[in-house]
C-alpha cells in the first residue's frame, strides 16, 4: 500500500541514475498475459537510456536485474490492480501495485518521478465493496472507474458451502435464503429457526473474520452491501475501522459488479474527495493575495526554498526544464534533454521534503485551470 511514508521515502532516494518505471497492468487473464512482455520493453527503454548517460553494462545490471527478475517471475502477476511502479538504482528496488491507471513510462534522472503515485495520498484510489448475501459473497476491489473481485480463500463464498463445509444438517422443512437475499424461515419451526439464526451468524462470522484480516492489510475504506437485516448482523462482528457508516441497500445478487461500484462510489466520495476540495477552496479564498501562484516559474522557485504550504499538479502532464540556483532563474522546454527534469515532479518532491501538500489532480479541477498552483506559507 502506498502511504505518505512511501512517497517520503521514495523522495529521500539520491542517485544520480534513479529509474522510474510504470506500467498500466490488467486483472483479466487475456490482457494480463501481455504485460510481463510490455514490461521487458520498459526494462529495454531504460537500458537504452542508461547506456546514453555512458553507463557500462555491469552498472546497468546493478540497477535494472531486480526488476528484470520480475518479468519472469509467474506468480509476480497473478494478482495485479491498475498500475504498476518500480523504483530502481544500485543500491535500492521497491514496486508497488496500485489501483491507478498509469501510461507506460520511463524516467531516469538523480531522483524518482513521484507525481503518478500521489493520488493515493488523498485516498482519491481504492475502496472495497464486500456485496453480502446468503447466495453469493463478493469482495470488490475498486477505483472511480474499475473493479475486480478479490478471491478470498478463508471465507465460504455462500451460506450453502458454509453449510457443506462445516458439515450441518440441513433442514428439509424450509428455505434458507429468502428471496429478497436476507433471512427466511419459512415452513420452519421456532426451534428450527433458532438453529438457522445461529448459523446464518457463524456464517456471517467467519466471513467478518476473512474479509477483516484481508482488509487490515490494505487500509482501504469498505463500504457493505446487503438487506438491512443482514448489514446489522455483519456490523455486530465487525472489527475493521475502516468500514463506511452508510451501506448499499437492497438484494445485492440483483446488481452487478459494476452496479455495486458505482453506487459504492456514491457513498466513498464524499471522503476521498473531502481533502482536495477543502484545499482548493482555500486556493480560492486566498485568490486576491500574495499567498498563492499559477505562475510556473514562481511555483519552482518556492519550492525550491520550502515556501509551499499546498501544491497542486496536474496528473499525466510533463513540463521538461532546470532551475539554475545561481542565475535563480527557470528554464523550460517542451522536449526532455540533458540536464533537465520534470518540473511538476521537482517541486513535488521539493515540496514533500519540506513537509508540504502536494495533490496531483484532473486538469480541469486545477485552480485557475493552470499547469501548476500552490498556497505559500509565508
Amino acid at each position: 500500500m502506498v502511504t505518505q511514508s512511501t512517497i517520503q521515502n521514495l523522495t529521500e532516494q539520491h542517485h544520480e541514475h534513479s529509474v522510474s518505471i510504470y506500467l498500466q497492468t490488467h486483472r483479466t487473464n487475456q490482457e494480463a498475459q501481455q504485460d510481463p512482455i510490455r514490461l521487458k520493453k520498459l526494462l529495454s527503454e531504460a537500458e537504452a537510456k542508461l547506456e546514453d548517460r555512458g553507463l557500462r553494462k555491469s552498472q546497468i545490471d546493478d540497477i535494472l536485474d531486480e526488476a528484470r527478475q520480475l518479468v519472469g517471475t509467474s506468480n509476480f502477476w497473478l494478482h495485479q490492480s491498475e498500475g504498476l511502479a518500480l523504483f530502481c538504482t544500485p543500491e535500492f528496488f521497491e514496486f508497488y501495485k496500485v489501483p491507478l491507471q498509469f501510461e507506460n513510462f520511463v524516467y531516469v534522472d538523480d531522483r524518482f518521478f513521484v507525481t503518478p503515485l500521489l493520488p493515493m495520498l488523498a485516498r482519491d484510489g481504492s475502496y472495497y465493496v464486500l456485496a453480502l448475501s446468503q447466495k453469493q459473497v463478493r469482495l470488490l476491489d475498486c477505483t472511480r472507474e474499475s473493479q475486480a473481485r478479490v478471491e478470498l480463500d478463508d471465507i465460504p463464498q455462500s451460506f450453502q458451502e458454509f453449510q457443506e463445509e462445516f458439515t450441518y444438517e440441513r433442514h428439509s422443512g424450509g428455505r434458507t435464503t429468502g428471496a429478497n437475499g436476507g433471512m427466511s424461515f419459512h415452513g420452519l419451526g421456532d426451534d428450527q429457526k433458532e438453529e438457522q439464526m445461529k448459523k446464518i451468524s457463524e456464517f456471517v462470522s467467519q466471513v467478518e473474520t476473512g474479509v477483516t484480516n484481508y482488509m487490515k492489510k490494505q487500509g482501504d475504506p469498505l463500504v457493505l452491501a446487503g438487506v438491512v437485516d443482514t448489514a446489522s448482523m455483519y456490523r455486530e462482528y465487525n472489527q475493521y475501522n475502516e468500514l463506511v457508516d452508510d451501506f448499499i441497500r437492497g438484494n445485492t445478487d440483483e446488481k452487478s459488479d459494476q452496479e455495486l461500484r458505482e453506487e459504492g462510489w456514491e457513498i466513498i466520495k464524499p471522503k476521498f474527495l473531502s481533502v482536495i476540495e477543502k484545499a482548493l477552496e482555500q486556493y480560492a479564498d486566498l485568490s486576491s493575495t500574495d499567498k498563492i501562484s499559477s505562475d510556473l516559474d514562481e511555483v519552482v522557485k518556492a519550492a525550491r526554498y520550502g515556501r509551499i504550504d499546498t501544491l497542486f499538479v496536474p496528473k499525466s502532464k510533463y513540463r521538461w526544464g532546470q532551475f539554475d540556483e545561481e542565475k535563480d532563474t527557470v528554464h523550460t522546454d517542451d522536449q526532455q534533454q540533458d540536464g533537465f527534469h520534470d518540473l511538476y515532479n521537482y517541486a513535488a518532491l521539493h515540496t514533500l521534503t519540506k513537509d508540504g501538500k502536494v495533490y496531483a489532480i484532473e486538469g480541469d479541477r486545477m485552480p485557475e485551470y493552470a499547469t501548476i498552483a500552490a498556497i505559500f506559507r509565508y
